[in-house]
């Protein structure tokens, strides 16, 4: 998860130029003053009659007298007197434009409160023909622009059914000044499209983007193949003698033969269905255990479910280790901006709480009605199993959040009839 404060974001500098015709930018200005220049009455009469007009070539006309700026750094536009691209510097940021000729039932109201509540978007303002443009960040990066667009605006037609216009992949494309009063400005932390070269993974595989936490699949090579019931047999002999094998082996962690079971229940190893059984264990495992539980387990399906595996155990691993970065990206979206700023400090040295901070709020929140929201019961040794550490260590863990006041204890466990600790979460969403 890769987030950016939004004060950081909003004094970065981009080009401002005269005209759409204007080569050589009149000034350089920060983000913040552009977005200022926006909710102020400057371009106001101008954009109220550009959207009042029905006539969409007056209406591009008269567009083509606002000012502009390139929201993706600093630099000037290449003039045909020059052979070379002038130099620029990216600002890190990132326009996706939601034009109505793209997205004919496009509701402006409820789209712009789905995107303000979306963590990827820094700013949100109407454009001056109506339609709805975002800001998002990226890495300072012009050889990752193209990339970072294609990321972008992939998400936000898987997640919201938006497309996003073409333009901006350009680095060098204009966004015209605008007005909008009531223009959006996030505080706080924002996450950032980061591409990643394991998110787009050829061959017999699955594609990833940041905010899936379950991906889509492509079509396998290897369809379902129908077999007799002596073959489904031997099938399964098979796989069941690799994984005795496997637990009967001294140097399996203890952790995850225990933790085998939830995959034993939940996932049937079928021919030509291993990408779907790892796009579904992925987000699975994401909100009930460490990452290096969950990928041990990931390593463990592949070595005994061989006969329905096709891929090398490499491909097999960089897929879940792509599927999980999608889903860390989709969770860190869906948290309240108090959960958000811990999630986020939990990094570097305090990573250890990532984990237990995703466990317990899926205890608190996602556990099927067993006891009332916000509230879940939880055992030391079951956490450390989870985690693949002692009971003592997943202890310790607990104590921290209860000290930063993520969690708090209703009631202690008792050693006798097993009964674990009830906790409740004190981070309203």
């Amino acid at each position: 998860m890769s987030a950016i404060r939004a004060e950081e974001l909003l004094d970065r500098k981009i080009s401002r130029f005269n005209s759409v015709r204007s080569k050589k930018s009149s000034s350089d200005y920060s983000l913040r003053e552009f977005l200022g220049e926006v909710r102020g009455a400057k371009h106001k009469v101008l954009v109220q009659q550009i959207r009042k007009e029905q006539c969409e070539k007056k209406q591009k006309t008269l567009k083509a007298s606002l000012q502009c700026v390139t929201l993706s750094g600093v630099g000037n536009r290449k003039s045909k007197d020059t052979r070379t691209e002038p130099n620029f510097q990216h600002s890190g940021l990132l326009q996706i434009d939601f034009d109505l000729s793209e997205n004919p039932n496009l509701e402006i109201e409820s789209t712009i409160q789905k995107l303000k509540n979306d963590r990827y978007v820094l700013a949100l303002f109407l454009s001056p023909r109506s339609g709805i443009k975002a800001i998002v960040p990226i890495p300072q990066s012009v050889d990752l622009h193209k990339d970072s667009f294609y990321l972008a605006s992939s998400f936000f037609r898987q997640t919201y059914g938006l497309v996003a216009d073409e333009a901006p992949k350009n680095h060098r494309s204009l966004c015209f000044l605008s007005y909008d009063p009531h223009a959006f400005v996030r505080d706080g932390l924002v996450l950032m499209f980061v591409p990643d070269s394991y998110l787009q993974i050829q061959g017999n595989t699955v594609t990833q983007t940041h905010s899936d936490a379950v991906t889509q699949i492509r079509s396998n090579s290897e369809e379902y193949k129908r077999i007799s019931g002596i073959e489904r047999l031997r099938h399964d002999k098979q796989i069941e003698d690799k994984v005795q094998e496997w637990i009967n082996d001294p140097s399996t962690p203890h952790e995850l033969i225990q933790l085998w079971e939830l995959v034993r229940r939940r996932f049937k190893p079928n021919l030509g269905e291993r990408n779907k059984i790892l796009c579904e264990f992925i987000p699975f495992a994401h909100r009930r255990m460490s990452r290096k539980c969950g990928m041990g387990l990931v390593r463990v399906m592949r070595e005994v479910w061989d006969c329905v595996c096709t891929d090398s155990m490499d491909q097999h691993m960089r897929e879940a280790e792509s599927l999980w970065e999608g889903c860390e990206n989709t969770f860190a979206n869906e948290l309240n901006a108090e959960e958000f700023e811990f999630y986020n400090e939990f990094s570097g040295s305090m990573e250890f709480l990532h984990s237990p901070f995703r466990i317990c709020r899926d205890l608190a929140f996602y556990d099927e009605g067993k006891t009332e929201t916000g509230k879940f019961f939880l055992g030391c040794r079951e956490l450390g199993i989870r985690l693949g550490v002692s009971h003592k260590t997943a202890s310790e863990y607990l104590i921290k959040l209860e000290g930063y006041e993520i969690i708090e204890v209703l009631s202690k466990g008792r050693m006798i009839g097993r009964q674990a600790t009830e906790y409740k979460w004190l981070l309203a969403r």
